[in-house]
């Protein structure tokens, strides 16, 4: 890494993104809140592969010959976020909190690791999420060097000029009391724009539209219809030149330095004291005064020069000031309109859900009805198969025993009646022994008669 440095840039990096740009930039950030930008660049030493062979050989790897050249960081600048709002509250914590307990420090180290992640729209702007919040870093003097390197030196490449950095999110005032955000996510459309989406720790997402002026304006017209402009507008393309060296110095005098996050605190917001909101506040009315109000009022100022110097275009002026304005017009009154579109196609479909509620209630009603009518019949069919089943009472009950009792008495009185008959045909062979058989069957029949 060059240029050299006494601390070697530090020990303790903690998240590396690569911007696809030409040539590439890597954003390397550390735990203490600061992020290097470092252009890679072919090495100016000279290569030696049998050296290079010999070092992988050594660590047992095997070098493809697919790369040659050794490659070398050169920081271009150093970004310093501002991970808190209270800085004086927060630093007086730390320290408090690093002379308290070992572990203790080590918390509050961790509380400043950041986490770097790529714009899937620009490829020079990148989003850096940590517990605190979510920052946007863009790197304007990367598509600079882009076009300086590809241009054969052409082009034009301001070594003093620094990336913007914008804090969009603050999920908690102070670095103690800590809300990490989970994910960090940007969505892109050409009509509503992009906008932020960002996961708290308690599971709530947050939406952050980005700002409509750093989109890619419009393309710039042909050769040919500049001229035209140029005639119809009465004025030389120097003068056009100056109006637009005119135009570059409102936009530099207006781009803000700072920016104000939106602040999603919940509960740690709750334990602030009064200083530390009346510090905010402070805060907040101090970005508004310089950002917003101070440059306003020297844009005006140089405007009112301008027209006083060349009055003759002043309306060229304003139109070319007013480009950038009109064009935010019409993406919101495109968004505007497709708002509208959503809210009737919304409209249609509760009118439709409502109607669908309706139907699915009137089934429900007469679902319960059949299931009250089908009950009372399963009830009636009970009662009337219970009613068909035969009970006998006490009388009938004792008569069925007397009956059986009667039945039994008949058969064995018939059975009687066989030997009686049986008996008699052998009396008949021999008178003597069919005598006395003949009084032991009646003698018989008299105990059981005397039984029943």
């Amino acid at each position: 890494m060059y240029p050299a440095a006494d601390d070697n840039y530090g020990l303790d990096a903690c998240s590396l993104l690569c911007l696809h740009s030409q040539p590439p930039v890597i954003a390397m950030a550390t735990a203490s809140g600061k992020i290097y930008h470092c252009i890679v660049l072919d090495s100016e030493e000279s290569y030696d592969p049998e050296e290079e062979i010999e070092s992988w050989n050594r660590h047992g790897i095997v070098k493809s010959d697919g790369c040659h050249s050794k490659l070398s960081l050169f920081v271009h600048e150093c970004v310093e976020l501002q991970l808190s709002l209270l800085n004086e509250a927060t630093g007086s914590q730390l320290d408090r909190s690093s002379t308290s307990t070992g572990e203790e420090s080590d918390e509050n180290e961790n509380l400043s690791l950041l986490r770097l992640q790529r714009d899937p729209v620009s490829p020079y702007q990148y989003h850096c999420s940590h517990n605190t919040g979510v920052h946007s870093i863009s790197l304007p003097w990367a598509k600079k060097l882009q076009g300086y390197c590809l241009q054969d030196d052409k082009g034009y490449f301001d070594q003093d000029e620094a990336g913007t950095v914008c804090h969009m999110i603050c999920t908690s005032p102070t670095a103690a009391s800590s809300s990490p955000v989970l994910g960090v996510c940007v969505v892109n459309n050409k009509i509503l724009g992009s906008s932020m989406l960002c996961l708290t720790s308690k599971m709530e997402c947050i939406v952050k539209p980005l700002s409509l002026l750093d989109r890619p304006l419009s393309p710039s017209t042909t050769e040919t219809d500049q001229e035209t402009s140029y005639e119809s507008a009465g004025f030389s393309p120097i003068r056009h030149l100056n109006v637009g060296l005119f135009k570059s110095q409102i936009e530099r005098i207006l781009t803000r330095n700072t920016s104000t996050p939106l602040l999603r605190a919940g509960e740690a917001s709750e334990k602030l004291s009064q200083q530390d909101c009346y510090q905010l506040l402070i805060q907040a009315q101090e970005v508004l005064r310089k950002e917003y109000i101070q440059k306003q009022n020297k844009a005006r100022e140089e405007i009112e020069k301008g027209m006083l110097v060349a009055p003759e275009f002043p309306q060229s002026q304003c139109f070319e000031l007013s480009a950038p304005i009109s064009q935010e017009i019409s993406i919101l009154k495109d968004q505007k309109e497709q708002q509208n579109q959503h809210l009737i196609k919304l409209h249609s479909i509760s009118v439709k859900l409502r109607e669908q509620a309706e139907v699915l209630a009137e089934k429900l009603v007469d679902t319960s009805d059949n299931h009250i009518t089908l009950l009372q019949r399963l009830e009636d069919l009970f009662r009337y198969v219970h009613n068909g089943i035969p009970v006998l009472s006490h009388a009938e009950s004792k008569m069925k025993r007397e009956l059986e009792g009667i039945d039994t008495f008949l058969k064995f009185h018939k059975e009687s009646l066989e030997q009686i008959k049986a008996k008699n045909k052998y009396s008949k062979k021999s008178p003597r022994k069919s005598s006395q058989s003949c009084q032991l069957l009646i003698h018989r029949s008299k105990i059981t008669l005397e039984k029943y």
